[in-house]
């Protein structure tokens, strides 16, 4: 049994802690930071690229060069809460990135570099038919897919507590309630008589679901 209560407990890993990890190459968890802290910036960074008149395949090849500049250049180890935002300080250095960067260098060291860095899992394959809109606000673009990749981040993590944690069905619960697809949920009733419960544990437990998504999801949008 989850020992779940009102304040839900807190997950190991802030971003803030992911962040600092992913500027300390000789930390022993360097590799699952750095890769944690791609996986969220990845799609904000390409879609970006993309609404800049990048064209796919180099806004793909920009994209792993500047995460490769962002690790080199120790933004993550300089990073500090008390300096504002980290996303805010990502949106400045891909900025200066790009207005240095010119057409597309690649060249020996970054594919090396490339290959030392963790890609797996990374979201650009999602996006092989994204076209930016029409006079779209680059900056705003990254900033909507950052918010979108950090509600999708922290359904990933309470998902993996449950998992973690021998209930799965509790999030399977949420998600049937919550309908990501936007139509309208079904009733507690239904729900109840789906997942073999009475309707009091139906709510209790999208209840308690629903503080764990949204602690986690307060830490980043800390970040």
């Amino acid at each position: 049994m989850i020992p779940d209560s009102s304040s839900p407990a807190p997950f190991p890993t802030t971003s803030w802690d992911a962040i600092a990890a992913a500027g300390d190459a000789g930390a022993e968890d360097w590799a699952a930071a750095v890769g944690r802290v791609v996986r969220h910036y990845w799609r904000p960074v390409f879609r970006y690229l993309r609404s800049r008149g990048r064209a796919h395949h180099a806004a793909e090849d920009l994209t792993q060069d500047f995460f490769i500049l962002l690790i080199r250049e120790d933004v993550c180890r300089e990073a500090r809460e008390a300096r504002g935002r980290f996303r805010s300080l990502v949106l400045r250095v891909l900025q200066r990135f790009l207005s240095d960067r010119g057409p597309t260098r690649g060249g020996r060291q970054a594919r090396f570099e490339a290959g030392q860095l963790p890609w797996s899992a990374l979201p650009s394959a999602d996006d092989s038919g994204y076209d930016p809109p029409d006079d779209c606000d680059p900056d705003a673009v990254f900033r909507r897919e950052w918010a979108e990749s950090a509600v999708g981040d922290a359904l990933e993590q309470v998902r993996t507590h449950y998992d973690r944690a021998g209930q799965p069905e509790w999030f399977a619960l949420f998600l049937a309630y919550r309908r990501i697809d936007g139509s309208a949920p079904p009733s507690k009733d239904a729900l109840a008589a789906d997942f073999r419960l009475t309707r009091d544990q139906v709510r209790y437990r999208i209840e308690m679901v629903q503080l764990r998504v949204a602690a986690i999801l307060r830490r980043l949008l800390e970040e």
